[in-house]
Protein backbone atom coordinates (compact mmCIF):
# COMPACT_ATOMS: atom_id res chain seq x y z
CA UNK A 1 0.00 0.00 0.00
CA UNK A 2 1.35 3.56 -1.01
CA UNK A 3 1.71 5.96 1.80
CA UNK A 4 -0.42 8.78 1.56
CA UNK A 5 1.18 11.99 0.73
CA UNK A 6 -0.41 15.10 3.04
CA UNK A 7 1.34 17.84 1.35
CA UNK A 8 0.50 16.75 -2.19
CA UNK A 9 -3.10 16.11 -1.58
CA UNK A 10 -3.02 19.44 0.46
CA UNK A 11 -1.87 21.12 -2.61
CA UNK A 12 -4.38 19.46 -4.82
CA UNK A 13 -6.93 20.37 -3.06
CA UNK A 14 -5.63 24.11 -3.12
CA UNK A 15 -5.25 23.87 -6.96
CA UNK A 16 -8.50 22.64 -7.13
CA UNK A 17 -10.16 25.72 -4.96
CA UNK A 18 -8.08 28.09 -7.16
CA UNK A 19 -9.70 26.15 -10.30
CA UNK A 20 -13.22 26.22 -9.06
CA UNK A 21 -13.39 30.44 -7.52
CA UNK A 22 -11.57 31.48 -11.22
CA UNK A 23 -14.40 29.38 -13.25
CA UNK A 24 -16.87 30.65 -10.69
CA UNK A 25 -15.66 34.04 -11.74
CA UNK A 26 -15.34 33.90 -15.54
CA UNK A 27 -19.45 32.21 -15.26
CA UNK A 28 -20.11 35.14 -13.26
CA UNK A 29 -18.91 37.51 -16.23
CA UNK A 30 -20.29 35.40 -18.94
CA UNK A 31 -24.07 35.01 -17.25
CA UNK A 32 -23.97 39.37 -16.71
CA UNK A 33 -22.77 39.76 -20.03
CA UNK A 34 -25.88 37.09 -21.61
CA UNK A 35 -28.04 38.56 -19.45
CA UNK A 36 -27.39 42.51 -21.01
CA UNK A 37 -26.97 41.06 -24.37
CA UNK A 38 -30.15 39.16 -24.26
CA UNK A 39 -32.36 42.65 -22.97
CA UNK A 40 -30.45 44.69 -25.75
CA UNK A 41 -31.48 42.09 -28.21
CA UNK A 42 -35.66 42.51 -27.24
CA UNK A 43 -36.48 45.28 -30.00
CA UNK A 44 -40.13 45.24 -30.72
CA UNK A 45 -41.34 48.07 -33.05
CA UNK A 46 -45.10 47.85 -31.56
CA UNK A 47 -47.02 47.38 -28.63
CA UNK A 48 -48.16 43.73 -30.17
CA UNK A 49 -44.67 42.80 -30.62
CA UNK A 50 -43.75 44.15 -26.79
CA UNK A 51 -46.31 41.04 -26.02
CA UNK A 52 -45.35 38.49 -28.54
CA UNK A 53 -43.88 35.22 -27.27
CA UNK A 54 -41.45 35.43 -30.90
CA UNK A 55 -40.06 38.40 -29.73
CA UNK A 56 -38.30 36.60 -26.84
CA UNK A 57 -37.34 33.89 -28.90
CA UNK A 58 -35.89 36.00 -31.55
CA UNK A 59 -33.81 37.45 -28.89
CA UNK A 60 -32.73 33.95 -27.75
CA UNK A 61 -32.04 32.88 -30.90
CA UNK A 62 -29.57 35.76 -31.17
CA UNK A 63 -28.02 35.61 -27.76
CA UNK A 64 -26.53 31.58 -28.79
CA UNK A 65 -25.53 33.12 -32.79
CA UNK A 66 -23.60 35.56 -31.39
CA UNK A 67 -22.07 34.88 -27.67
CA UNK A 68 -20.15 32.54 -28.89
CA UNK A 69 -18.23 34.68 -31.61
CA UNK A 70 -17.49 36.94 -28.39
CA UNK A 71 -16.27 34.47 -25.97
CA UNK A 72 -14.07 33.81 -28.74
CA UNK A 73 -12.55 36.59 -29.47
CA UNK A 74 -12.78 37.12 -25.43
CA UNK A 75 -10.33 34.56 -24.15
CA UNK A 76 -8.10 34.66 -27.56
CA UNK A 77 -7.72 38.46 -26.30
CA UNK A 78 -6.90 37.57 -22.77
CA UNK A 79 -4.78 34.12 -23.47
CA UNK A 80 -3.01 35.13 -26.24
CA UNK A 81 -2.86 38.84 -27.29
CA UNK A 82 -2.02 40.26 -23.86
CA UNK A 83 0.38 38.06 -22.22
CA UNK A 84 2.30 37.36 -25.44
CA UNK A 85 2.08 40.81 -27.13
CA UNK A 86 0.94 43.44 -25.06
CA UNK A 87 2.52 42.86 -21.61
CA UNK A 88 6.20 42.03 -23.72
CA UNK A 89 5.00 45.87 -24.71
CA UNK A 90 5.08 44.44 -28.40
CA UNK A 91 2.13 47.15 -29.31
CA UNK A 92 2.28 46.79 -33.25
CA UNK A 93 1.56 43.23 -33.53
CA UNK A 94 -0.52 43.31 -31.22
CA UNK A 95 -2.83 45.99 -33.04
CA UNK A 96 -2.18 43.96 -35.94
CA UNK A 97 -3.25 41.07 -33.92
CA UNK A 98 -6.93 42.54 -32.72
CA UNK A 99 -7.87 43.79 -36.42
CA UNK A 100 -7.12 40.67 -37.58
CA UNK A 101 -9.67 39.60 -34.75
CA UNK A 102 -11.83 41.35 -35.75
CA UNK A 103 -11.91 40.49 -39.32
CA UNK A 104 -12.28 36.53 -38.41
CA UNK A 105 -15.16 38.00 -36.01
CA UNK A 106 -16.99 39.98 -39.12
CA UNK A 107 -16.34 36.79 -41.17
CA UNK A 108 -17.71 34.19 -38.15
CA UNK A 109 -20.74 36.34 -37.73
CA UNK A 110 -21.65 36.59 -41.15
CA UNK A 111 -22.34 32.89 -40.81
CA UNK A 112 -24.23 33.20 -37.35
CA UNK A 113 -26.45 36.05 -39.05
CA UNK A 114 -27.50 33.87 -41.64
CA UNK A 115 -28.54 31.09 -39.25
CA UNK A 116 -30.55 33.70 -37.19
CA UNK A 117 -32.63 34.87 -40.14
CA UNK A 118 -32.98 31.59 -41.03
CA UNK A 119 -34.20 30.06 -38.13
CA UNK A 120 -36.44 33.58 -36.83
CA UNK A 121 -37.38 34.30 -40.55
CA UNK A 122 -37.03 38.21 -40.16
CA UNK A 123 -37.25 39.97 -43.48
CA UNK A 124 -35.58 43.76 -43.82
CA UNK A 125 -35.81 45.66 -46.51
CA UNK A 126 -31.55 46.73 -46.58
CA UNK A 127 -28.81 45.28 -48.78
CA UNK A 128 -27.26 42.22 -47.05
CA UNK A 129 -28.35 42.14 -43.69
CA UNK A 130 -26.15 38.97 -42.86
CA UNK A 131 -22.95 41.29 -43.10
CA UNK A 132 -24.69 44.30 -41.38
CA UNK A 133 -25.61 42.12 -38.12
CA UNK A 134 -22.50 40.08 -38.55
CA UNK A 135 -20.54 43.52 -38.67
CA UNK A 136 -22.13 45.09 -35.56
CA UNK A 137 -21.83 42.00 -33.39
CA UNK A 138 -18.46 41.87 -34.18
CA UNK A 139 -17.97 45.03 -32.91
CA UNK A 140 -19.92 43.56 -29.59
CA UNK A 141 -17.56 40.98 -29.47
CA UNK A 142 -14.20 43.20 -29.68
CA UNK A 143 -15.97 45.41 -26.76
CA UNK A 144 -16.30 42.75 -24.74
CA UNK A 145 -12.75 41.43 -25.26
CA UNK A 146 -11.12 44.76 -24.51
CA UNK A 147 -13.42 44.74 -20.87
CA UNK A 148 -12.58 41.37 -20.27
CA UNK A 149 -8.66 43.03 -21.23
CA UNK A 150 -8.88 45.36 -18.95
CA UNK A 151 -10.33 43.35 -16.24
CA UNK A 152 -7.59 41.43 -16.14
CA UNK A 153 -4.54 44.02 -16.51
CA UNK A 154 -6.37 45.78 -13.43
CA UNK A 155 -6.72 42.41 -11.22
CA UNK A 156 -3.00 41.76 -12.68
CA UNK A 157 -2.20 45.41 -11.60
CA UNK A 158 -3.97 44.88 -8.10
CA UNK A 159 -2.02 41.74 -7.21
CA UNK A 160 0.94 42.92 -8.25
CA UNK A 161 0.67 46.44 -5.54
CA UNK A 162 -0.71 43.90 -2.81
CA UNK A 163 2.74 41.80 -3.39
CA UNK A 164 4.50 45.20 -3.24
CA UNK A 165 2.44 46.52 -0.28
CA UNK A 166 2.95 43.23 1.35
CA UNK A 167 6.82 43.03 0.68
CA UNK A 168 6.95 46.56 2.22
CA UNK A 169 5.63 45.29 5.18
CA UNK A 170 7.11 42.74 5.30
CA UNK A 171 10.67 44.74 4.96
CA UNK A 172 9.64 47.22 7.74
CA UNK A 173 8.50 44.05 9.85
CA UNK A 174 11.84 42.45 9.60
CA UNK A 175 13.60 45.81 10.32
CA UNK A 176 11.48 46.33 13.56
CA UNK A 177 12.45 43.09 14.38
CA UNK A 178 16.18 44.11 13.66
CA UNK A 179 15.81 46.89 15.85
CA UNK A 180 14.24 45.29 18.91
CA UNK A 181 16.98 42.15 18.78
CA UNK A 182 19.86 44.36 18.86
CA UNK A 183 21.67 46.42 21.04
CA UNK A 184 24.83 48.81 20.29
CA UNK A 185 27.69 46.07 20.69
CA UNK A 186 29.65 48.95 22.41
CA UNK A 187 27.19 49.40 24.82
CA UNK A 188 26.81 45.57 25.78
CA UNK A 189 30.87 45.46 25.69
CA UNK A 190 31.54 48.86 27.72
CA UNK A 191 28.69 47.73 30.12
CA UNK A 192 29.93 43.73 30.69
CA UNK A 193 33.57 45.28 31.26
CA UNK A 194 32.67 47.95 33.83
CA UNK A 195 30.92 45.05 35.85
CA UNK A 196 33.44 42.84 35.49
CA UNK A 197 35.88 45.46 37.13
CA UNK A 198 33.41 46.35 39.90
CA UNK A 199 32.81 42.61 40.39
CA UNK A 200 36.62 42.24 41.16
CA UNK A 201 36.75 44.95 43.73
CA UNK A 202 33.80 44.12 45.46
CA UNK A 203 31.86 46.41 44.34
CA UNK A 204 27.99 46.68 45.71
CA UNK A 205 26.93 48.89 42.62
CA UNK A 206 27.93 45.62 40.28
CA UNK A 207 24.31 44.09 41.27
CA UNK A 208 22.48 46.55 40.39
CA UNK A 209 24.50 47.26 37.24
CA UNK A 210 23.80 43.40 36.62
CA UNK A 211 19.91 43.54 37.09
CA UNK A 212 19.65 46.77 35.10
CA UNK A 213 21.29 45.21 32.04
CA UNK A 214 19.55 42.33 32.13
CA UNK A 215 16.12 44.12 32.38
CA UNK A 216 17.34 46.31 29.28
CA UNK A 217 18.04 42.77 27.22
CA UNK A 218 14.98 41.21 28.59
CA UNK A 219 12.86 44.56 27.13
CA UNK A 220 14.99 44.03 24.10
CA UNK A 221 14.24 40.38 23.69
CA UNK A 222 11.17 39.64 25.39
CA UNK A 223 8.80 42.16 26.01
CA UNK A 224 8.66 44.44 22.75
CA UNK A 225 7.40 41.39 20.43
CA UNK A 226 4.83 43.63 19.00
CA UNK A 227 5.00 46.80 16.70
CA UNK A 228 4.19 48.94 18.92
CA UNK A 229 4.72 49.52 22.60
CA UNK A 230 3.75 52.66 24.91
CA UNK A 231 6.11 55.64 25.36
CA UNK A 232 5.92 54.55 29.49
CA UNK A 233 7.34 50.89 28.25
CA UNK A 234 9.98 52.73 26.24
CA UNK A 235 10.76 55.57 28.73
CA UNK A 236 11.35 53.24 31.55
CA UNK A 237 13.47 51.37 29.76
CA UNK A 238 15.52 54.79 28.86
CA UNK A 239 15.52 55.57 32.21
CA UNK A 240 17.25 52.12 33.31
CA UNK A 241 19.54 52.79 30.34
CA UNK A 242 20.49 55.83 31.58
CA UNK A 243 20.91 54.59 35.86
CA UNK A 244 23.57 52.00 33.74
CA UNK A 245 25.54 54.71 32.15
CA UNK A 246 25.71 56.96 35.38
CA UNK A 247 26.96 54.32 37.02
CA UNK A 248 29.20 53.35 34.18
CA UNK A 249 30.54 56.75 34.85
CA UNK A 250 29.86 57.26 31.47
CA UNK A 251 28.72 60.75 32.09
CA UNK A 252 25.29 62.22 32.50
CA UNK A 253 22.35 61.95 30.24
CA UNK A 254 19.24 64.06 31.30
CA UNK A 255 15.79 62.99 29.99
CA UNK A 256 13.42 65.55 29.31
CA UNK A 257 10.03 64.71 28.42
CA UNK A 258 7.36 67.17 27.27
CA UNK A 259 4.18 68.16 29.70
CA UNK A 260 2.02 67.65 27.12
CA UNK A 261 2.48 63.72 26.34
CA UNK A 262 0.61 61.77 28.02
CA UNK A 263 3.45 58.54 27.93
CA UNK A 264 0.15 56.13 28.31
CA UNK A 265 -1.30 56.93 25.10
CA UNK A 266 1.63 57.58 22.85
CA UNK A 267 2.33 54.33 20.79
CA UNK A 268 5.69 53.74 18.94
CA UNK A 269 7.94 51.09 17.69
CA UNK A 270 9.93 49.57 20.31
CA UNK A 271 13.69 50.35 20.56
CA UNK A 272 13.16 53.56 18.82
CA UNK A 273 14.50 55.94 21.77
CA UNK A 274 16.74 53.24 23.03
CA UNK A 275 18.52 53.30 19.68
CA UNK A 276 19.18 56.75 18.99
CA UNK A 277 20.70 57.05 22.39
CA UNK A 278 22.81 54.13 21.28
CA UNK A 279 24.01 55.59 17.97
CA UNK A 280 24.63 58.65 19.97
CA UNK A 281 27.08 57.12 21.88
CA UNK A 282 28.58 55.25 19.34
CA UNK A 283 29.13 58.36 17.25
CA UNK A 284 30.20 61.10 20.14
CA UNK A 285 31.13 58.70 23.05
CA UNK A 286 29.58 59.80 26.68
CA UNK A 287 32.64 61.79 27.69
CA UNK A 288 30.04 65.14 27.65
CA UNK A 289 26.47 65.60 29.33
CA UNK A 290 23.98 64.69 27.24
CA UNK A 291 20.04 65.69 26.88
CA UNK A 292 17.34 64.03 25.64
CA UNK A 293 14.68 65.60 24.54
CA UNK A 294 11.04 64.15 23.77
CA UNK A 295 8.32 66.71 22.29
CA UNK A 296 5.04 66.37 20.49
CA UNK A 297 4.28 68.20 17.82
CA UNK A 298 1.27 67.47 15.19
CA UNK A 299 0.58 64.49 16.80
CA UNK A 300 3.57 63.14 16.06
CA UNK A 301 7.06 62.01 18.47
CA UNK A 302 10.14 64.11 17.96
CA UNK A 303 13.31 63.21 19.66
CA UNK A 304 16.42 65.15 19.64
CA UNK A 305 20.21 65.37 21.57
CA UNK A 306 21.70 68.06 22.32
CA UNK A 307 25.29 67.89 24.20
CA UNK A 308 27.05 70.10 26.18
CA UNK A 309 30.59 69.75 27.54
CA UNK A 310 31.12 67.38 30.98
Amino acid sequence: MLPFDFKTARRSRIIFILVQMKASRHIAFWLVYCLYFYIQSISPWSLEEFVSADTYKNALTSLYCFVPISMLCAYVSMYVILPFFIERRKYLPAVFLLVLLFAVAICLNYFGAGTYYRITGLQVNYPHPEVVLGYLNAIWAMIVSLIAMGIRITKKWYSQQKEIEEITRQKTRNELNLRKTSLHPGFLYSSLESIHEKLNRNDSMSSSMILLLSNILSYSLYESKTEKVTLRSELNAVSEYITLEKLKGSGGIDLNVDDNIDPEDVFISPMSVLSVLQDDAGAHGRNQNTELVIKQKDEEITIAIHHEPA
